[in-house]
């Protein structure tokens, strides 16, 4: 019945009630579905429900009552006598006393017990020995049984006889004296056979569908739903019939279950109460968990942001796009879990499709983090007109290079030319696609490596060293080891045998170097596990040569002209005889005339030079 229909009829109840009308109440009582009067009830005052229950027809309490809340149910017994509650107890069915028992306090669970029938009493106890959330402790125990010997009269007579109290008839179960399930017979197959004299054993089903008791209440449903079942059998371990699992039972559940995958989609603690019977500090607990987990969670986020904090800083119209991720961000995390909770509930998907799941999702957020790149590439071009603002940056730092100069301070200037912000763009393109390339090629060969050096030299693997990188910001460059473990400290022991003049060490036969570690930097395999360090945004594939923390200390005013740019893998000096280069003041001058004169297609000539470099031996000695 309709919400407005209700409204009307809640409306009538009140004004006859108040009329004292109540053979007219009575009548309009008559007319309604228990459901619908169940919501009249709920929002009657707790006196008034006692004396309109008495009203309601006998045939529909029953129901009524099983359609009620178990705070309306509880208030609802305060106010009948113990005959009434008698005869509502022993009109409900089985399932729904034993949800009754177990809802109620102490106290009215005493008071009910004492009013059921011994075997009422006893069926509620069977009930209450199987946990809340499996099959069996939901399933009733009316339903109707047949002998495979019957003959289809005899079925009838017997469905006439005990169907009245029965939880449903339009299935029949065939059992044999064991009660061991051996079929299943639906009404329509009986009231249509015209043999009477035919046995039940012909027309029933043998391939039955069932469930244990000790099955999930959620699966069971989730059977009903899969097979379109109006009941589905429960049996014990020995495959005896001890109840079934009715259909208005299996819509319950899944309800149920639907509003706690909800619950938890949205980051919080499920509850069985509805709002408004929920008291502030339920409320509170629910939640405050979840927010507090995701508050640190948040942290991870804080971390990605300050590891951009010069972009932010040289183009500040940036922070106007930290709410649009994070935002974009959040909604394709609910995004995901919503698709992902949804499948479960249904039994789409299941744990073990965990790695399936995984690398599935990451192809749809590559996909969406793809066109939402390019989408906003465009947006930041025609809308925000970012590139107008890069170039008022590019004055301000080259006022401070010319200020830097001429004061012979510590100050950290700018390249002659700033790239424009297409061009950053298209090099940090370039950056993520060559480093996912070279990062695949590098994983295999690391592993096969790593087993010689660590056998000649035992100790970690990787090589992490603190390098200054883009505008004096400070990063980890990683390498595969080929040193010994020793190393930094006999540099201080061959600081007389430095062949560079000026802040870098180099030194022909470095005894520091190990055999595998000779080889690995001939050949430029050293410097692989830097493609990571490209992915994380702290290097360039193509760039200026990174100094170390002592280097970048005695840094003269010009040399942190090399600081304007961030650090590569490859550079001009690399290419430009890395390993005859034997003053440091070369270096830099290679690395400005790199910063003054870069273009992506000089980044690209750079790259190749390197490979061919690479494959004729000529890397660092």
């Amino acid at each position: 019945m309709a919400n407005n229909t209700i409204a009307v009829l809640r409306q009538m109840l009140a004004s006859l009630d108040d009329a004292k009308k109540y053979q007219s109440l009575r009548d309009v009582m008559s007319t309604m579905n228990a459901p619908d009067l169940a919501a009249v009830f709920e929002d009657l005052p707790e006196e008034k429900m006692p004396v309109l229950f008495r009203l309601c027809p006998k045939d529909l309490a029953a129901d009524v009552f099983a359609e009620l809340s178990s705070e309306t149910q509880e208030a609802l017994i305060r106010g009948l006598t113990d005959r009434e509650l008698k005869s509502v107890v022993e009109e409900l069915c089985v399932d729904d006393a034993t949800d009754l028992v177990e809802e109620m306090p102490a106290s009215v669970v005493k008071r009910i017990l004492a009013q059921a029938e011994p075997d009422t009493r006893k069926m509620i106890n069977e009930l209450l020995k199987y946990p809340e959330d499996s099959a069996g402790g939901v399933m009733t125990t009316e339903f109707m049984e047949l002998a495979p010997d019957w003959t289809v009269r005899g079925a009838m007579d017997a469905i006439r006889q005990n169907g009245i109290d029965k939880e449903t008839i339009n299935n029949c179960y065939v059992t044999r004296k064991d009660r061991t399930l051996v079929g299943v017979v639906s009404l329509r197959a009986l009231v249509l056979e015209k043999n009477e004299q035919r046995p039940v054993e012909e027309l029933m089903n043998p391939n039955v569908v069932s469930v244990v008791t000790s099955t999930d209440r959620e699966d069971a449903a989730q059977l009903i739903e899969k097979y379109g079942y109006l009941a589905l059998p429960v049996v014990d371990k020995e495959n005896r019939l001890v109840g079934i699992l009715t259909v208005d039972d299996a819509i319950s559940i899944l309800q149920d279950e639907a509003s706690e995958d909800i619950a938890k989609m949205n980051a919080m603690t499920p509850s069985d109460k509805p709002y408004f019977k929920q008291s502030m500090l339920d409320v509170y607990k629910s939640r405050i968990p979840w927010l507090l987990f995701l508050m640190l969670s948040a942290t991870f986020s804080s971390l990605v942001i300050r590891g951009y904090e010069s972009a932010l800083a040289a183009v500040t119209v940036l922070t106007a796009y930290i709410p649009m991720l994070t935002d974009a961000g959040g909604n394709a995390g609910s995004q995901s879990t919503s698709t992902i909770i949804r499948s479960m509930a249904v039994g789409d998907i299941a744990p073990h499709d965990l790695p399936r799941i995984i690398w599935r999702e990451c192809r749809v957020a590559l996909m969406c983090g793809v066109t939402l790149a390019v989408c906003n590439f465009f947006k930041m071009l025609l809308l925000d007109r970012i590139e107008e603002s890069c170039c008022n940056e590019t004055s301000s730092a080259r006022l401070c290079r010319d200020l830097g100069r001429c004061a012979g301070g510590n100050l950290i200037t700018m390249a002659t030319i700033e790239p424009k912000l297409r061009d950053q763009i298209l090099k940090r393109l370039m950056d993520i696609l060559g480093s996912l390339v070279g990062c695949i090629i590098s994983i295999p060969i690391i592993a096969i490596t790593a087993i010689p050096l660590k056998l000649e030299s035992p100790g970690p693997l990787f090589f992490k060293q603190k390098r200054v990188g883009r505008n004096g910001r400070v990063f980890y460059i990683h390498k595969l080891r080929s040193m010994y473990m020793d190393a930094e400290e006999r540099k201080k022991e061959l600081m007389a045998q430095n062949e560079m003049n000026g802040l870098m060490f180099k030194m022909q036969d470095d005894p520091r170097i190990t055999k595998v570690g000779k080889f690995i930097r001939k050949t430029s395999i050293d410097e692989l596990p830097q493609f990571f360090d490209v992915l994380r945004g702290d290097m360039s594939l193509v760039g200026t040569r990174p100094p170390t923390l002592d280097e970048y200390k005695q840094y003269e005013s010009h040399h942190k002209r090399r600081l304007s740019m961030k650090p590569g893998i490859t550079g001009l000096w690399q290419v430009s005889g890395r390993s005859d280069i034997e003053d440091f003041e070369d270096v830099v001058k290679l690395d400005v005339q790199y910063i003054d004169n870069w273009s992506l297609w000089g980044d690209i000539k750079i790259l190749f030079k390197t490979v061919w470099v690479v494959f004729a031996g000529r890397g660092a000695k």
